[in-house]
């Protein structure tokens, strides 16, 4: 049976391709931003349109016509598709704008993540736009699409290759040390194990050329 080497973890891993977790998390804050973000600009909109009497307005002139209840519900259907598309859009805007301007979002900063193009560039306007756009792509299927990076060699999801970006680490993190002691100890056992293996090999092969048997 033949054995497999076991490779010893790198130094570092600043250019290495990020892995899900790393790549998630990043994700995670910046919709987190994008949302508190989202928030206070709605906040602030409501208090300037109350400060005015602009909403008492609009309400008073709402509730004196006759079809007020359905305008309601048109009205509410319309709000959520105006946060949400405009949620997106927002996203979006924001991502485009952080991957030309510094190459990764807050998100991928706090995590010490850059977004570059397969050929170690800074993001063209196109890239982004189609990284961008891309994300829905993902998302749309089951999110099949992040889930990718599992099953990748380079670690791209499917934004990434339509894209064509890849996600690395741009901090010095470094391994557990734990965890490179382990990968070290397996990797000389598996030495020895092979090296014991040859040994025996050897001797069967000596054994059958001077046609003695060997003692067991």
């Amino acid at each position: 049976m033949k054995i497999k080497r076991l490779a010893t973890p790198p130094d570092s891993l600043r250019g290495h391709p990020a892995g899900f977790v790393t790549r998630y998390v990043a994700f995670l804050l910046d919709v987190l931003v994008v949302a508190l973000a989202s928030f206070l600009f709605v906040t602030m909109a409501r208090v300037t349109l109350d400060f005015f009497g602009i909403n008492a307005l609009v309400e008073s002139a709402a509730g004196a016509r006759p079809e007020a209840t359905q305008t309601v519900v048109i009205s509410s259907a319309w709000r959520w598709l105006l946060t949400v598309g405009g949620g997106f859009l927002t996203f979006g805007v924001y991502s485009i704008a952080a991957w030309l301007l510094v190459g990764k979002t807050v998100g991928k900063a706090l995590m010490g993540l850059r977004v570059l193009g397969q050929d170690g560039r800074r993001l063209t306007f196109s890239q982004a736009l189609i990284r961008a756009l891309s994300y829905y792509v993902s998302g749309l299927a089951l999110f099949i699409g992040f889930l990718w990076v599992l099953v990748d060699d380079r670690r791209q999801t499917w934004h990434d290759k339509l894209a064509r970006t890849i996600v690395v680490y741009e901090w010095d993190a470094q391994y557990e040390e734990r965890l490179v002691g382990a990968v070290q100890a397996l990797d000389q056992s598996n030495q020895r194990r092979l090296a014991a293996q040859e040994a025996a090999v050897r001797l069967a092969a000596e054994g059958d050329e001077t046609g003695e048997p060997l003692r067991r």
